[in-house]
């Protein structure tokens, strides 16, 4: 018989010798329904759900060999990692093995001058927890008001590129020039990097900033090159992100990012977990996908 499974969160300054939970990682602040807690506090919440399950943690290959034979299909997972390398392969190689199962999850928040976030339990890359009970409902919610400008990248690697143009017909521009436009048409200042960013076609958004003459992005750029422009003010990011969760026993992960876009400290519903990593895995058309400036839920049914 399975014993019952804890998620938590604490922030990065707190001991994680201290861990009291099954699963779990730092992140960049979080809140429930008595907490909003602030990066710098050390602080730690616990989900207040049993979950009944399989927790898997290793590097990215013994994981997945793991949950290969697991001996049921889950119902959800969650996923935590300790590092944004290579999470679009392992979504993938997940995608094939299990295709039809919710995953919610993201990148542990590092403290400034670490390298990488904390696991719970430590592992060497990934942590996963595998629902083998229960019925689960999983929501994204994108913040954005998306623009009906459709733009042609050239990338230079998976996260960078230097040159971008207007479809059909644009001229190509440099792409850091190209961004400091787009932020000064609308009034948003040079060292805001979240009220404007960037979504693909399936409208996973895409955090970036800029390096010398380049753009450097927060996940994967589509291997179609195709991305449009996307724009929120705070104002509506705090109703928009007070809604999504406000709901009850739910575990819901957003961007780390999406702080600053927020007027006001927020809660959530009764016996629900939000927190906010370094980047976040979401379901968009039944297919898991990481991705930044989202946020997403997993609600026990």
């Amino acid at each position: 018989m399975m014993n019952n499974t804890h998620i938590t969160f604490c922030t990065s300054g707190y001991n994680s010798g201290h861990f009291t939970a099954d699963i779990g990682c730092t992140a960049h602040g979080f809140a429930d329904q008595d907490t909003w807690a602030d990066p710098e506090e050390q602080l730690l919440a616990i989900w207040n759900q049993d979950l009944k399950g399989t927790v898997v943690t290793g590097t990215h290959k013994s994981v997945l060999n793991s949950i290969s034979s697991l001996g049921f299909e889950p119902r959800a997972m969650i996923i935590f990692f300790k590092r944004s390398d290579d999470i679009e392969s392992f979504l993938m190689q997940l995608h094939q093995i299990h295709p039809d199962v919710p995953v919610i999850g993201g990148v542990a928040a590092m403290a400034e001058g670490q390298r990488a976030g904390q696991l719970l339990p430590k592992g060497e890359e990934v942590v996963v927890f595998a629902a083998a009970e229960g019925d689960f409902e999983i929501e994204t919610l994108n913040i954005y008001d998306e623009s009906t400008i459709e733009l042609e990248i050239n990338k230079n690697a998976d996260r960078e590129f230097d040159r971008i143009r207007v479809l059909p017909d644009g001229k190509w521009q440099n792409a850091t020039d190209f961004y400091d436009q787009q932020r000064a048409i609308y009034g948003i200042a040079r060292d805001d990097f979240e009220s404007l960013t960037f979504h693909d076609l399936m409208r996973r958004n895409i955090h970036c900033s800029i390096s010398g003459k380049k753009m450097i992005s927060g996940a994967n750029l589509p291997e179609n090159k195709r991305l449009k422009i996307c724009t929120v003010n705070k104002r509506d990011a705090t109703r928009r992100v007070s809604e999504f969760i406000s709901c009850e026993r739910s575990l819901i992960i957003g961007c780390a990012g999406i702080r600053s876009l927020l007027l006001e400290p927020l809660k959530t519903g009764k016996n629900s977990l939000a927190g906010f990593l370094f980047g976040e895995v979401v379901t968009i058309e039944h297919q898991p996908l990481f991705g930044n400036l989202t946020l997403g839920k997993l609600t026990v049914l």
